[in-house]
């Protein structure tokens, strides 16, 4: 503002210098008043320039000053701003509960870091801002102190949940693989020590713990009590088993045919029996048993005595005997037979080896002419057995062909087939003479194994089978009950739809047995029809009034065709009027069920050809002119005809002015475009379009009855067909296939596919 008032006092040189400051110059005329005044000016501008200078200066301090003083502030704000929210954030960790010991050391530690790395706080001597600042190191202080509390507190609950979980374990692991006494000695200490632990946590998983606790608890008292089951049903088992035994040692001191060897082994038994009876439930059954012990032994004891010299009597007469089976081997020198020679020689051998007890001493004799003779028998026997071994090689080789193919055949799925080969191959095995014993048994235990392997298979095959036909079953018992169920249901519609889709589900639900299959088809089929039934009587009844609407319409033509001739008595004035209102009256009328429609549609249409048939004459010149019909359709037939042929389409000649208008620019344009070159998916499209136009005015015809009218609908199907599988690509909509009687019928709804019985 002193500047612009400066500018405003003009140029100095111009301005009059008043007398009086001449004469203080000390000019006493106008020349020296003059310089006395340029000087004046001068020396006021110098000092105008140095104190403006100054005064910028100044103002240059004072905006610094200003920024210095608005960055402080702003540092003070960004300082407290930075440590108030890392005191809310570690207020927020404290308050929250939710979080667990370790996240809340991570966070602590985190929130830590942040408050070292804060930029130090400016130095000003404001003490309201010192004051705030030493409160929110106190907060931040009292807040770290509370949140490391929580951590230690935090990890004390998780020490104890630890150590409360391996209580847990061990009583689980105690209740599930421990013995008695540790059921009965270890588990009370552990017990207790878990309630002593329980009580002190405040976790809430102490709830679960105490569950499994609870649970394992349970788990031993069960556990102790099939133990003392055990025992019990083991004592009791030993009490039966030691009466068996003495029931056995009472028979065997009756038995007239006891032996000595038995007789002294039933004695051994005995004392040993004596000696430990084992653990019996009562001290009763104890002195039972050894009063009948004690009553065996003396008995046994008398019956080892008898024995005894019953044996040296039969040692004394197998003497005798021996000497007869010598006699019978020494006769065997002159036999030739090698099959009775074997035979004869083994059954010398067994009756020596049953006389064979002589006393000592006394058979040395005999014994050395017994081995002169088998001496002499032994070589020719051999030489038999050899030829034998000879046969049994080829026996052998058969069998382990026959092994063989049965181990090819254990693998197979065809049962029926393998089965009945496994049955020739085992017949053939037995038609099959034996081999040596060892080998016998070992080729026989390879064929039947493989056999075993096969049929375990069938069996596991046939079980498995069983379990899906019977899990099948149980799901189409559980589908028979739902329908069951909906027989009285009142919403219909509903009942309806759940039984379409539990059939959609009985036909996914795989094979059961066939007896069950066909009784469960059954009951499931006539619950269906039961629900069906009832929703088409509903139906019937709620649109009774719609069909009989229909079923008038369709009386009224045939009616008609119940009149006489042309011959006989002339026809109604208002007959084709009656016909065509009827006709036009029936897409009007009210919809009905899709299976009543459909049969009534078709009886209207009968009637409708028959009346048209009929009476031809009567209809010409109307809408339903047979002749402008058949004319126009052979015309339709002949325009797709062209088109198949590549021929332009002839013109209807007999269309209203629109049309033929509509047929000269199709004609204008198709020139057009093959002057320009023909190009293939524009004619493509442009004949696809003719022959949807062709099918739209066949649909809007009138009827053509009789066998021309058939012929004719054929004959523009045949030429509809023809022109899509030209162009190999199907019609956006198909053509209605014609009736017997050259009538194109109503588009019909999709009908639902029949429900057939599934396996």
């Amino acid at each position: 503002r002193a500047e612009r008032e400066w500018s405003s006092l003009g140029d100095p040189s111009t301005t009059v210098v008043p007398t009086s400051l001449v004469t203080v110059a000390g000019g006493s005329d106008g020349d020296r008043g003059q310089d006395a005044a340029t000087d004046l000016d001068t020396s006021i501008d110098q000092r105008w320039n140095i104190v403006r200078v100054q005064a910028r200066a100044h103002l240059a301090r004072l905006d610094v000053v200003r920024s210095k003083a608005e960055h402080l502030e702003r540092a003070r704000s960004e300082s407290v701003a930075a440590r108030v929210a890392l005191c809310e954030q570690l207020a927020a960790l404290v308050i929250d509960d939710t979080t667990g010991s370790e996240d809340r050391t991570v966070a602590l530690t985190s929130v830590r870091d942040a408050w070292r790395i804060l930029p130090n706080l400016p130095n000003v001597d404001d003490l309201a801002f010192k004051h705030e600042v030493q409160a929110l190191e106190r907060r931040f202080k009292e807040l770290v102190a509370n949140a490391e509390a929580l951590v230690q507190q935090g990890r004390l609950a998780a020490n104890l949940v630890e150590r409360l979980n391996g209580l847990v374990s061990r009583l689980e692991a105690l209740s599930e693989t421990g013995g008695v006494d540790d059921l009965k000695a270890a588990w009370p200490g552990l017990y207790r020590e878990w309630v002593e632990l329980s009580e002190a946590c405040k976790s809430s998983d102490v709830t679960e713990l105490t569950t499994r606790v609870k649970s394992a608890e349970i788990r031993r008292n069960e556990r102790l009590v099939a133990i003392r089951e055990g025992r019990r049903h083991r004592e009791l088992a030993n009490l039966a088993k030691q009466q068996s035994r003495c029931d056995d040692l009472e028979q065997a001191v009756s038995d007239e045919n006891l032996t000595l060897s038995d007789a002294e082994r039933w004695l051994r038994t005995t004392r040993s029996l004596l000696e430990n009876l084992g653990r019996l439930p009562a001290r009763s059954d104890r002195d039972s048993l050894t009063n009948r012990l004690r009553r065996a032994h003396r008995a046994l004891t008398g019956r080892v005595r008898e024995l005894r010299d019953f044996v040296e009597w039969r040692q004394w007469a197998n003497l005798s005997v021996q000497t007869g089976l010598c006699q019978r081997l020494e006769a065997l020198a002159t036999v030739n037979d090698g099959t009775v020679l074997e035979k004869e020689l083994r059954t010398i051998m067994t009756a020596w080896v049953k006389v064979s007890d002589v006393s000592p001493g006394k058979g040395t004799e005999i014994w050395e002419r017994f081995r002169s003779a088998h001496a002499v028998v032994r070589p020719r026997v051999e030489a038999y057995l050899s030829e034998q071994d000879a046969r049994r090689e080829e026996q052998l080789k058969i069998k382990l062909t026959l092994c063989e193919e049965v181990e090819r055949l254990a693998e197979s799925t065809e049962w029926v087939k393998t089965a009945q080969r496994l049955a020739e191959l085992q017949q053939r095995w037995k038609e099959v003479g034996l081999v040596t014993r060892k080998q016998e048994r070992e080729v026989w235990k390879r064929f039947r194994a493989a056999c075993d392997r096969f049929f375990e298979r069938r069996r596991d095959d046939l079980t498995q089978r069983k379990q899906i036909w019977a899990k099948n079953a149980k799901l189409r018992e559980a589908l028979c009950e739902k329908v069951e169920a909906l027989v009285g249901e009142s919403d219909l519609g509903l009942a309806e739809k759940t039984v379409k889709r539990l059939q959609a589900e009985w036909r996914s639900v795989g094979s059961v047995r066939r007896k069950r299959a066909e009784t469960l088809w059954l009951r499931f089929r006539t619950a269906s029809e039961q629900v069906y039934a009832r929703a088409q009587r509903a139906r019937d009844v709620e649109f009774a009034d719609k069909i009989s609407a229909r079923v008038s319409a369709c009386e009224r033509l045939e009616a008609l065709l119940s009149e006489t001739g042309e011959s006989g008595p002339e026809l109604p004035d208002n007959f084709v009027e009656m016909v065509v209102t009827t006709k036009a009256e029936w897409p009007r009328l009210p919809t009905v069920p899709h299976l009543q429609g459909r049969d009534l549609d078709a009886r209207f249409q009968t009637a409708l050809a028959g009346v048209i048939e009929r009476y031809p004459k009567a209809f010409s010149g109307s809408d339903l002119d047979p002749e402008r019909s058949r004319v126009a359709l052979e015309s339709l037939c002949e325009r797709l005809e062209a088109l198949l042929n590549g021929a332009a389409p002839p013109s209807a000649g007999a269309g209203s002015p629109a049309e033929i208008l509509a047929a000269n620019l199709r004609e204008a344009l198709a020139k057009r475009t093959m002057g320009a070159g023909v190009n293939p998916e524009a004619k493509r499209r442009a004949d696809m379009d003719e022959v949807k136009r062709a099918q739209t005015e066949r649909q809007a015809l009138g009827m053509v009855p009789g066998e021309i009218g058939r012929q004719l609908s054929n004959r523009f199907q045949t030429a509809y067909n023809r022109f899509f599988q030209q162009y190999k690509g199907a019609p956006d909509e198909r053509a209605p296939r014609p009736r017997g009687d050259g009538a194109l019928p109503r588009r019909r709804p999709k009908r639902r596919p029949p429900f057939r019985r599934q396996g």
